[in-house]
């Protein structure tokens, strides 16, 4: 399949790498966000709040969409042969002002039962809930995507890209033409890369990070590039051994540390991918358009801050939370 073709969809259930985090931290949060509307069980009015919740993006994840949205519309024009931009890291924070007012306007909307307004943003969680950021949190965040994308700008990615024919510039998909799929040991999955260099000799694969660099950040980041490799490998028939994977921390730097693929790796992405995709499958077929079922196939965690972190608030997990703040405060509303 070639960068960006949207003639074919991947079958459902399908994974990411998304999907399968969703998954491990709450199965109840994997079937709100991608089964509950996949399955006929009546027009409740649970159904359609967890429809609207679906759209929701968490409020941690604005920088560095922020960031990637500005990054790859520059990558866009340097692929077609139209000028890179003058001040990229304000066009990130000029994004940060875009989601919060499509996340506004959004709310209005819903709030209002007017027809959802349709955008390049999605709508952030907590201006939905009614938590607006404050004026300090908002410069914070377009500061932090300012400064994630002057390192872009500033370090050896960039000179690495300018130095490619622009040819050989792989971005995303635009907004609404769908995300490129492959199948992996039979299991559907969606590959939302963040840039790709391919040449005859090899294929480079970034990822834009703009997380704190930790152990654990590190690892998930090996995993999720590897997932992105085997797109490669399939669909364009690369052999492992000609491909780079470069995480990108723009929380520390723009420099370029790349590493090759692993075959150990590859073998434990696969079998993780296999291996859930397997449960998933099993638990909807017998679930069906059973709610009831739907309680014990996919139950909420046992971890009460992944309900915090929610954006699923009608889910019973939220409101779990909230009674047990209410247990712990019994004076609170006096």
């Amino acid at each position: 399949m070639d960068p960006g073709e949207t003639s074919r969809y991947a079958l459902f259930p399908n994974l990411s790498w998304l999907g399968m985090r969703r998954f491990r931290d709450c199965e109840r949060r994997w079937y709100n966000a991608h089964a509950v509307n996949k399955i006929d069980h009546g027009k409740t009015e649970l159904h359609w709040a967890l429809h609207r919740e679906g759209r929701l993006a968490p409020w941690n994840t604005i920088t560095g969409s922020s960031v990637d949205k500005a990054i790859t519309a520059a990558l866009r024009c340097r692929r077609n042969g139209e000028p890179w931009p003058d001040d990229l890291p304000q066009v990130a924070a000029d994004h940060v002002d875009g989601f919060i007012a499509f996340s506004r306007k959004w709310a209005d909307a819903v709030r209002s039962r007017q027809k959802w307004p349709r955008s390049e943003y999605q709508p952030l969680d907590r201006i939905y809930y009614g938590d607006e950021p404050t004026v300090q949190e908002l410069k914070d965040v377009r500061d932090r995507a300012r400064e994630c994308t002057a390192r872009f700008e500033q370090g050896e990615v960039k000179r690495f890209i300018f130095e490619q024919n622009p040819a050989t510039l792989v971005v995303p998909p635009a907004e609404g033409e769908g995300i490129p799929w492959t199948t992996i040991d039979g299991v559907p999955t969606y590959t939302s890369y963040d840039f790709i260099v391919r040449t005859e000799e090899e294929v480079t694969i970034f990822d834009w990070k703009t997380g704190r660099l930790t152990e654990l950040s590190e690892k998930k980041a090996v995993m999720q590039l590897h997932i992105y490799a085997l797109y490669a490998i399939n669909e364009w028939g690369v052999q492992q051994e000609r491909i780079r994977l470069v995480p990108v921390w723009l929380s520390v730097s723009g420099d370029m540390h790349s590493f090759p693929v692993q075959q150990s790796v590859l073998d434990r992405v696969v079998l993780d991918l296999r291996k859930t995709y397997d449960v998933l499958f099993e638990r909807m077929e017998r679930t069906g358009a059973n709610i009831a079922a739907m309680e014990q196939d996919f139950p909420l965690t046992d971890d009460l801050r992944e309900c915090g972190r929610c954006m699923f608030r009608s889910c019973e997990g939220y409101r779990r939370l909230q009674a047990k703040v209410d247990e712990d405060n019994p004076f609170a509303g006096e």
